[in-house]
């Protein structure tokens, strides 16, 4: 019993001390972008050991910080992450804003529609919504069952509430397609090269501005097929030409 009490006490120690150093590390980080060293804080914010976790504020500096180095695409690919987590977040909505004015026309990173509102709200957000409206649904529909006296008074709520969890529910499902037909990467350089097949010998197709968003999938041996959703135009480039964004 000792030694799992012991146990438990060495991770937990190890687990805080872990996350000490992570703060250490982001707030050194932090310190170079407050000097003026743009390029070394975008280095040492990559460097952080977060694994596939992120947040808000990291996914903020670290566009600001490739903003500020002149990078516009990393900038724009950070940023986008930040604007996914809060989307409602006036500062990122801000510098989402001043680095798209400075990336080329090319670019044309606007996906307007019917439901682009929908984007005011994270998926895990709909998500809570629609689990709240079930259950509250739920509750009502058995609080009926259990006291059949509450069935009439009730019904009107249970009807009400049924119809907005399901409405709810549609809304989730239409945001979750609209995010998941949106062009999925973005270019991180200027005039970024795309060949007619994954060969560094392969002739030039066409070539993409820096920040443009594009469509793409997995090719062998560090390439990535990618489609240009005006044109339709597809080919292949260099993975690391590429930053991928996450659906949530």
């Amino acid at each position: 019993m000792l030694g799992l009490v012991a146990m438990f006490v060495a991770s937990t120690l190890g687990a805080a001390g872990q996350t000490n150093t992570l703060e250490a590390q982001f707030q050194a980080a932090n310190q170079l972008v407050a000097q003026g060293k743009f390029a070394e804080g975008a280095e040492a914010y990559a460097k952080l050991p977060v694994g596939n976790r992120t947040s808000m504020a990291l996914e903020y500096n670290r566009g600001l910080a490739h903003a500020r180095s002149g990078e516009l695409g990393r900038a724009q690919a950070h940023l986008l992450r930040a604007e996914r987590l809060a989307p409602r977040n006036a500062a990122v909505q801000a510098a989402l804003s001043q680095v798209s004015a400075k990336l080329p026309a090319q670019a044309n990173n606007t996906f307007s529609g019917p439901l682009e509102w929908t984007d005011r709200l994270t998926l895990n957000e709909w998500g809570g919504l629609a689990l709240l409206g079930v259950w509250a649904w739920g509750v009502l529909l058995l609080l009926g069952r259990w006291r059949p006296a509450l069935s009439a008074p009730l019904r009107g709520y249970t009807i009400g509430v049924g119809c907005l969890a399901v409405i709810i529910t549609g809304l989730t499902i239409a945001a979750w397609v609209r995010r998941a037909h949106l062009p999925d990467a973005l270019v991180l350089r200027p005039d970024t090269v795309v060949r007619v097949s994954p060969l560094e010998e392969a002739r030039p197709a066409f070539s993409l501005a820096e920040g443009a968003r594009v469509r793409s999938s997995e090719a062998p041996n560090g390439w990535l097929l990618v489609e240009e959703p005006s044109t339709r135009r597809f080919g292949w480039v260099k993975a690391d030409a590429i930053a991928r964004l996450p659906l949530l």
